[in-house]
């Protein structure tokens, strides 16, 4: 089940350790827009939004709940690393 954005944005905000506080000010932003968003009264503009999925490393369709699937970026690892980390990420599906 797709969880809805406040709900998103309060377990990746908390995944963090950021308190709302916390956020709104790497946004600039009021801490009660923050509150306004977690609690569904209203939603973050555009920029926000890629501001959000930058800060928490993920994709802005991940943060919108769109898509479920989170993403790790692996652009600096050598391409030997790779294959091993992709190896590993193949022998942890096959496990559940």
């Amino acid at each position: 089940m797709l969880l809805r954005f406040n709900e998103r944005l309060i377990e990746l905000r908390k995944r963090m350790n950021l308190t709302q506080e916390a956020l709104a000010n790497r946004l600039d932003i009021k801490r009660s827009s923050v509150n306004s968003w977690e609690m569904g009264i209203s939603e973050p503009t555009a920029k926000h939004i890629v501001d959000l999925a930058f800060i928490f490393n993920c994709s802005t369709d991940y943060l919108l709940s769109i898509d479920n699937k989170e993403l790790v970026d692996i652009s600096s690892v050598n391409e030997q690393d790779k294959l091993f980390i992709l190896s590993l990420i193949d022998r942890l599906k096959c496990d559940e």
